[in-house]
């Protein structure tokens, strides 16, 4: 066969093709591995100037779980357009209200609390000091001895302070500031507002825009996968979000009418972390105990019933009546999702990482039970 020949071939320009097209993507390959760092600084960037609009989507996703039931509740003779904008408006008020309750009501007595836990602390070291130093005295050690002594258990005393000085207010000072981050915050709830009122256009939007750009056969994967998203992670953030909040009222009103130390500080503590799943109850009882241990260790032994308790209510009460089988997933695979989205994404993931988790655990089974059906007609895979 002649070279002219040869290149008008079919297969011989499908294999230069194949080729060709390979070869492109190898090279971008390598570019992207050798440039790394610029790209994600890049994408640092530039999810650093899109924030207040990924805050605003968020927000709106937040409001929309408040304001779909609403919107069910207007009797049929109110247009839908009235429906949407009341609902709207009464789920943007209920969020505004909470966050200024978090803000004025929450966050005073919160850092009021913090204060003293620090100051306890350092009149703890500074009195354990003393202490050390009288009974090192009474009990005649050598010199070396007791300077030995004596700088272990300075170090350690150290290592506290230190931690109580710059660890503990440099996190409440984080979380103040991002609180305070007002202009983000402020532009976030005005595309909230718009992506709340008109969330089923935008949502029409991208669909086409979707459609548009996939095959048919992946536009449908894709929606599924987006719905079974929306299903899992609605249900999930508003049941966790309810149940922590029960529960973090009654830890307060227990440690209230005990008259314990810190109950703002404590509750509020135990509410966030209650919302990670498995490992959340632990992971704020763990230091509410501690710091009522440091102030009056007796108080301690009751925050330890109260914690019980409130998880008994939690596990056995309230988790399966708000949440009930929300995520379909057994207690072993809740823990893997929780440890994998903790590892990958921090605090965020430890939240969210069971949800997004359950979503591919559904795909799987569902890919799995077609297949054992069509190797096994007739049979299906539970």
């Amino acid at each position: 066969m002649s070279m002219k020949n040869i290149f008008k071939d079919p297969e011989f320009k499908e294999k230069a093709t194949l080729f060709a097209v390979s070869g492109m993507i190898v090279v971008l390959f390598y570019v992207i591995l050798t440039n790394l760092g610029p790209i994600f600084v890049g994408l640092k960037r530039l999810i650093d100037i899109l924030s207040p609009f990924i805050l605003g989507v968020a927000l709106a996703y937040i409001m929309a779980l408040i304001a779909n039931p609403i919107e069910k509740m207007f009797p049929d003779t109110m247009t839908k357009k009235n429906k949407r904008i009341y609902s709207s408006l009464i789920a943007m008020f209920v969020f505004l209200l909470l966050v200024t309750v978090f803000v004025v009501v929450l966050i005073p007595p919160i850092t009021a609390s913090v204060t003293q836990l620090i100051e306890l602390i350092n009149r703890i070291a500074n009195d354990a000091s003393g202490t050390f130093e009288n009974i090192t005295e009474n009990l005649n050690l050598t010199p070396g001895i007791e300077n030995t002594l004596y700088e272990m258990f300075r170090n350690s005393i150290n290592t506290i302070v230190t931690f109580t000085r710059e660890q503990i207010p440099r996190i409440i000072a984080s979380t103040i500031t991002g609180v305070r981050s007002l202009v983000n915050f402020v532009i976030g709830i005005v595309v909230a507002i718009y992506v709340l009122l008109d969330r089923e256009i935008l949502i029409d939007q991208v669909s086409r825009l979707a459609k548009a750009l996939l095959p048919t056969k992946y536009f449908d994967i894709l929606s599924k996968v987006v719905n079974l998203t929306d299903v899992k992670l609605g249900s999930f953030i508003s049941g966790k979000v309810i149940s922590s909040a029960i529960i973090g009222v009654i830890c307060f009103i227990l440690m209230s009418i005990m008259k314990m130390n810190y109950a703002v500080l404590i509750a509020f503590v135990i509410g966030i972390t209650n919302i990670i799943p498995i490992f959340g109850p632990w992971v704020g009882a763990i230091p509410s105990i501690f710091i009522l241990l440091i102030s009056d260790p007796i108080q301690s032994v009751y925050m330890l019933a109260i914690i019980l308790i409130v998880q008994f209510l939690d596990s056995n009460v309230i988790g399966p009546r708000i949440l009930g089988e929300s995520v379909g997933l057994s207690s072993l695979w809740i823990m893997f999702a929780t440890i994998l989205g903790g590892s990958f994404f921090g605090f965020t993931g430890l939240i969210l990482g069971v949800p997004f988790f359950a979503v591919f655990y559904f795909l799987l089974k569902e890919f799995v039970d077609n297949r054992l059906r069509k190797k096994e007609p007739g049979k299906t895979n539970a």
